[in-house]
């Protein structure tokens, strides 16, 4: 089976506890010993630091290497901080870059239609996926509010377990069309993701590790015994994130 970790960082943390990797050479020879194919970078200096150093950062890292994807973090337009509509979308196509991320807490903006205004639709037009961490910069009431204000978006949720935290998530996959939910966490619960896929099929759930932070065998494993079809686990380990990325329009 092939696996397209979706959440997969890159760079040292400076309160992380894990060995990271931080060059492409790194990156390769983690997702070579760990048995996965493709994968989804973003770079903890794009959450920690400036976000513009660190999508340079993660640009550098990914460029033309086909198992590698760029995943750009998005700063708010008002501070100049943020290039024009289509000068971002002209940068993105040429760095590669295929999704975003927002990190509402630690950059100090609300994730909301009076900060990003039609931007977003944009981005929603486009299919880009944007992941958003509950536990990196956005709490729940955000997010019901942001895909509530852009329900057309491409949003997949990461780093969120399963101990009462699916009364949160189930209401959003029902809701919307395009919210997705990633899997590192889910791991921490027997026959979460069986359930799951009973109640809304296996199209809704991306692979992804977490990693440095957690121990990718973990969701690998779970993944791979899952009481579930072949076509379900493949699927959700790397056919759904391509199919996503296949969609992007730049």
């Amino acid at each position: 089976m092939e696996f397209f970790d979706i959440n997969f960082c890159t760079g040292r943390s400076r309160t992380g506890t894990y060995k990271p990797a931080s060059s492409r050479e790194d990156l390769l020879h983690a997702m070579d010993a760990l048995g996965i194919q493709e994968a989804l970078i973003w770079h903890i200096a794009q959450f920690e630091g400036a976000a513009p150093d660190g999508n340079r950062l993660v640009d550098d890292l990914t460029k033309d290497h086909p198992q590698l994807h760029a995943c750009r973090a998005l700063l708010p337009p008002q501070a100049d901080e943020q290039e024009a509509a289509d000068l971002f979308f002209k940068n993105m196509k040429n760095s590669g870059a295929v999704a975003l991320r927002l990190f509402p807490g630690e950059h100090r903006f609300l994730p909301n239609r009076t900060v990003f205004g039609e931007f977003m639709d944009q981005v929603a037009e486009r299919k880009i996926p944007v992941l958003l961490s509950i536990g990196r910069g956005i709490d729940w009431p955000e997010l019901y509010e942001f895909l509530a204000q852009y329900p057309n978006l491409v949003c997949i949720i990461c780093d969120t377990g399963v101990w009462g935290t699916d009364r949160y998530f189930r209401p959003l996959i029902e809701a919307y069309d395009n919210v997705y939910l990633e899997t590192s966490l889910l791991s921490l619960g027997d026959g979460v993701m069986e359930a799951f896929v009973r109640d809304y099929g296996p199209d809704k759930l991306l692979f992804g590790t977490g990693f440095p932070d957690r121990i990718p065998e973990a969701p690998m494993l779970q993944l791979l015994h899952a009481d579930m079809k072949d076509s379900e686990k493949e699927a959700i380990a790397a056919g759904n994130s391509r199919r996503l990325l296949t969609e992007v329009r730049l």
